[in-house]
């Protein structure tokens, strides 16, 4: 597996729990990867996995969706870290990408359990995806959204591909769907029931999801899953 040393270029606060960090790479000075593969950062005494989330394109640096987490080391590391400090990782891994261009695809995310689909979504798209693409995507409340607009312009662009964002304790006027993304799932399923299912969140998210869609009838071999720790 290869070895990267990085500097970190950007640090975006997309919500107060939430950054999008990006890092340039030092050396080597290019990698490749397939889109919905992450890297392993070693922070501390840990290794940490973060979906890349821009596309592939023999990139010199990379993007990561970070959620904070409460006493966390890596978390406790990316809420102090400064333009130009240095990190260190490896990769790229990971299965969790796009496995058949001819059928519908229905992607499932929760939080920054999108940040593999940031990658995965526009890229299928480019490469002159035909099926039909939707997404759904679950955050607490309207403090939590972030990367709504990034979608929405991705719909504008392919006629072929939706989103659904959805909110599961509004706390304000929200006026779009709200509840659980298995709320959602349980009554959209008949309008999605000939799709393939990529469903990327914490583990209780994903199991449900799962655990729904299988009642539902969905054949296992059709649903891929991914899960944010």
């Amino acid at each position: 597996m290869q070895e990267y040393k990085t500097k970190i270029s950007e640090i975006k606060h997309l919500t107060m729990r939430t950054l999008e960090v990006t890092v340039d790479l030092v050396e080597p000075i290019s990698t490749r990867f397939t889109a919905g593969q992450f890297m392993q950062f070693k922070i501390g005494s840990v290794l940490r996995s973060y979906s890349i989330i821009n596309v592939p394109d023999h990139n010199r640096f990379l993007k990561f969706c970070v959620g904070l987490l409460d006493n966390g080391e890596a978390s406790d590391f990316f809420r102090s870290a400064k333009i130009g400090q240095e990190l260190f990782m490896r990769g790229p891994s990971g299965i969790f990408s796009i496995e058949n261009f001819s059928k519908n695809s229905f992607f499932v995310a929760g939080g920054v359990g999108i940040a593999p689909f940031c990658s995965m979504i526009p890229d299928m798209l480019a490469r002159s995806y035909e099926g039909k693409a939707h997404l759904l995507f679950g955050v607490a409340t309207e403090d939590d959204i972030f990367y709504f607009d990034r979608f929405n312009h991705l719909h504008n662009l392919y006629p072929n591909f939706t989103f659904t964002p959805i909110v599961s304790r509004p706390q304000l006027h929200w006026p779009g769907e709200t509840g659980r993304v298995t709320t959602y799932l349980d009554v959209a399923y008949e309008y999605y029931k000939d799709y393939l299912y990529y469903i990327c969140g914490s583990s209780e998210m994903v199991k449900d999801a799962r655990d729904l869609l299988l009642k539902k009838g969905q054949n296992i071999a059709d649903i891929k899953l991914e899960i944010f720790t």
